[in-house]
């Protein structure tokens, strides 16, 4: 169903949030700048984002690229700090790491593994400052389009509302 409430059904060109499946996104597109020689899998974020991960134990010299992919990074995931992200409409992904920079590191980076959203929010950040584009059009100039997946595509800036969202559910 489109609409629980009014038990409408659900059409083809309804869409639905991914969720952390864009991380496989995010995941592909460094993988290709990897590939492609403009990044490298041991660079530090702070090699290509200076100052941005640092202060409360957090040390962007001691995390790499690898480590946000592979979530070993240690840094603290902003999403568990809900009143920080709710004081913002629309968090920029800047915001977003600076939550995470006022927690200390779960752990040290490499030593252990923890799920973490700001990992991949960095490793977005990178992607956009090795290439001089938007994630979204890096995701949508190598991915989608390519594919033809003309219903996928990464929400940008204030415009965070999907085009013929549904909240609705597929029966079992």
């Amino acid at each position: 169903m489109a609409d629980t409430r009014t038990g409408r059904k659900r059409k083809p060109q309804h869409r639905f949030r991914i969720g952390s499946t864009t991380k496989t996104f995010v995941a592909t597109v460094a993988l290709q700048l990897v590939a492609e020689g403009t990044v490298s899998l041991d660079d530090t974020v702070e090699k290509w984002l200076p100052g941005v991960v640092g202060g409360n134990g957090n040390d962007g010299r001691e995390i790499t690229i690898r480590r946000l992919l592979d979530n070993t990074s240690g840094i603290f995931d902003y999403l568990q700090d809900q009143a920080a992200v709710n004081r913002y409409d629309y968090p920029t992904p800047r915001q977003l790491v600076q939550i995470a920079m006022s927690r200390p590191p779960a752990f040290e980076p490499g030593t252990s593994w923890g799920y973490s959203q700001t990992n991949y929010v960095l490793a977005g950040m990178v992607i956009e400052r090795a290439t001089g584009r938007t994630l979204a059009g890096e995701i949508s100039r190598r991915i989608t389009r390519p594919l033809g997946l003309t219903g996928t595509y990464l929400p940008r800036g204030d415009d965070l509302k999907l085009r013929d969202h549904t909240r609705g559910t597929t029966p079992s």
